[in-house]
């Protein structure tokens, strides 16, 4: 795999780049800043591959309806002429390790066994993961955690003292543990394009002692992938984990650590995202730990991949951000719409006569071929389709947004993308619910419990949920967050 930077921002550190295969020149390649979207099982939630690229397909063939814009930064960037065609692009997905670390617990069927079974099945030279989850056309990621999730947390010391971590696979298993080696054998059945090594990621709150050992282990697990790699001529590209917590001088090191092995890996993963660091935090996290490479390489995020943290990490030169963004709004009904800044509730009883699209001028599949009324109606009757047609429409709403982030950067106006990025919040928005000192939120459906949250106990995921769904139900709701 090769990366190409292509375009920098003056003002800020985000840059436009280029992945490309050397030796796989019939490949397509993948420009950044992009999603790393979430599979489960190797599969987009609510969404199979193929149905995509048909909705996608049908989508650009259609004319366009004539809304048109007025000149400036706002057409150029924000507005929908900004976007370019997404049928035939590449997406990139992350196929999280324990999702195939045990398919079944009780028959002791692992995902390498599956992986290998099946190629000796197949007619196919060197068969993987791609081929089996119809997967060929896309950038695949063996990563640790999945976006969103709380795979592989530590917070103790004895557990950062380990060269090995553990978690709750999803084949019936309670916890089991994550070596090197485990990571190796996956990869060799799966044969994802990118893959990450075993590292210790600890809670914001962790104790610097905790914090500090969990570095140390995490260096020792690369080198000893980076020996297994070797010695068993793994497939794909390894990427190194930057550990440390909400600590400068922790991430500093590990950073160091990391380069001084740069010439075993073709990229970066900024780990530890995501663990309730304030935004001011995170901030900090992907400064420090971007600040001691040597040489241009591929950087990925961990985290939800909300638009926040989107703009965030792109601001700091990240290239690939985990994204379960889109998936978890269509799985709580609720239609994508970046452009005004809110989300739309498919639950509120005044589109029930809506004939309109969901988000005027939006050329998706959902969009040009169903209403609101339409999709209010599915969801409550509980249609399965429901979620599958939302899914559709924030998947390309969200790949758009990357489409405007990468033509801001290329034509210099990324700042003013930015500014007008949070100003279409803004106006989707009641100012007092993104500034308030004290939140009154609905917990999580399964309890529906009111209570009053600090601020300052928010992370900055928990506030972007309020920010996108307070104007559609009056108090806002956490989205992902468990009780």
């Amino acid at each position: 795999m090769d990366f190409l930077v292509a375009h920098r921002d003056d003002g800020t550190q985000a840059r436009v780049g280029q992945i490309s295969w050397r030796n796989q020149p019939e490949r397509n390649s993948v420009s950044t800043p992009a999603p790393l979207l979430l599979t489960r099982r190797g599969a987009l939630p609510n969404l199979p591959m193929q149905i995509w690229r048909m909705s996608e397909e049908v989508g650009s063939s259609t004319e366009r309806g004539a809304h048109d814009r007025d000149s400036g930064v706002e057409e150029r960037v924000l507005g929908w002429e900004a976007r370019r065609g997404m049928a035939g692009r590449v997406l990139c997905v992350q196929v999280p390790v324990l999702d195939f670390l045990s398919l079944n617990a009780t028959a002791g069927l692992t995902g390498d066994q599956l992986l290998t079974e099946a190629a000796k099945a197949s007619s196919v030279g060197d068969y993987g993961i791609a081929d089996f989850a119809d997967l060929s056309s896309a950038l695949t990621v063996l990563s640790l955690r999945a976006a969103g999730s709380e795979d592989f947390l530590s917070s103790t010391t004895s557990a950062a003292r380990k060269n090995y971590i553990s978690g709750e696979v999803r084949g019936g298993a309670s916890r089991i543990p994550l070596k090197p080696d485990d990571v190796v054998k996956l990869q060799r059945a799966m044969r994802c394009d990118l893959f990450e090594a075993p590292s210790i990621t600890m809670l914001a709150y962790a104790s610097t002692k905790a914090v500090a050992k969990s570095v140390d282990s995490s260096a020792a697990m690369l080198d000893e992938t980076i020996r297994l790699v070797n010695e068993m001529r793994c497939s794909g590209g390894l990427l190194g984990t930057i550990q440390g917590g909400v600590l400068a001088d922790q991430r500093l090191r590990s950073a160091e650590l990391c380069k001084q092995r740069e010439s075993s890996v073709v990229g970066l993963v900024v780990g530890g995202l995501g663990t309730t660091e304030t935004n001011e935090e995170r901030e900090d996290i992907l400064r420090f730990s971007l600040k001691e490479q040597s040489r241009p390489m591929l950087r990925i995020s961990t985290g939800r991949g909300t638009p926040e943290e989107v703009l965030l990490a792109v601001r700091e030169g990240i290239d690939l951000i985990e994204s379960s963004y889109p998936f978890d709004l269509a799985e709580e009904g609720f239609g994508l719409n970046l452009e005004h800044g809110h989300s739309i509730n498919l639950y509120d009883r005044k589109l029930e006569l809506d004939d309109r699209a969901l988000v005027p001028n939006c050329r998706c599949y959902t969009c040009r071929s169903h209403s609101r009324a339409y999709l209010h109606h599915l969801h409550n009757v509980h249609e399965m389709l429901a979620v599958t047609l939302l899914t559709v429409h924030n998947l390309h709403n969200f790949l758009a947004f990357f489409d405007q982030i990468q033509a801001s950067i290329q034509q210099g106006v990324f700042r003013e993308f930015i500014q007008q990025a949070w100003a279409a919040v803004a106006l989707g928005t009641p100012r007092h619910a993104m500034e308030a000192s004290v939140y009154d939120v609905t917990c999580c459906s399964t309890c529906r419990q009111r209570r009053a949250v600090p601020a300052s106990h928010m992370t900055a995921d928990v506030r972007w949920a309020l920010v996108i769904l307070y104007k559609g139900h009056h108090s806002a709701v956490l989205v992902g967050i468990r009780c």
